[in-house]
């Protein structure tokens, strides 16, 4: 029974001793988890110009609001659940959208559901300005079609896999001029909502 006792005692410290190795005991060869990101669609919108107003209120009028909440457009076509600008090849425009939680943005996506290759340019609210974060053209047959851009900042010389400013307010300009009513039925927006970046294989936290 006391070799028992002492062969047991001896596993006992051989485990306890390994423990610092694993990793949810948070020894050195633990990797710190990271935050989770949260996908968001918008509560709120507004525009330059719509078919349904640029303050309606319901998501089957073709107004801003249409953009609002996830997507209920399933088809390529022009459909009343997406928003969509009074007069074809109008020049620009912009659909402006507001989320519930602000985040350090890292990606956002944008469901193109009637002719699609529209978006000129995105832009997120920092403050009480709007900066530009990705402005280009781009050419797709699909549709619907995912637009999707993701976006990275910088704190000095150390890169971030995401934006350094937290904003809940997206700007989408989009170019009328390219053929077609060009619809979109909801809008992504994706971010952490803690800054976090590693330096010198420290993982930091803001």
């Amino acid at each position: 029974m006391k070799n028992k006792t002492i062969f047991l005692s001896i596993i006992l410290i051989f485990f306890i001793s390994s423990c610092d190795s694993l990793p949810f005991f948070g020894g050195e060869e633990n990797a710190t988890a990271l935050p989770q990101t949260v996908s968001q669609w918008a509560i709120s919108a507004t525009a330059s110009d719509s078919a349904g107003g640029i303050h309606g209120g319901n998501i089957d009028d073709q107004s801003p609001f249409a953009a609002t909440g996830m997507p209920d457009v399933e088809v390529c076509d022009d459909d009343q659940k997406a928003w969509v600008i009074n007069s074809e090849d109008d020049g620009y425009h912009y659909l402006e959208l507001e989320y519930y939680d602000p985040v350090y943005v890292t990606k956002i996506r944008v469901k193109e559901t009637w002719n699609p290759g529209a978006i000129a340019k995105i832009e997120l609210l920092n403050g009480s300005e709007f900066v530009s974060v990705w402005e280009g053209s781009y050419n797709t047959r699909e549709c619907p079609y995912w637009f999707e851009r993701s976006f990275r900042g910088n704190i000095g010389n150390i890169s971030l896999d995401m934006m350094n400013f937290k904003t809940n307010t997206v700007k989408i300009t989009v170019d009328t001029d390219v053929p077609g009513w060009n619809e979109i039925d909801a809008v992504e927006l994706i971010g952490y909502e803690t800054k976090w970046y590693k330096y010198n294989g420290t993982m930091y936290f803001e």
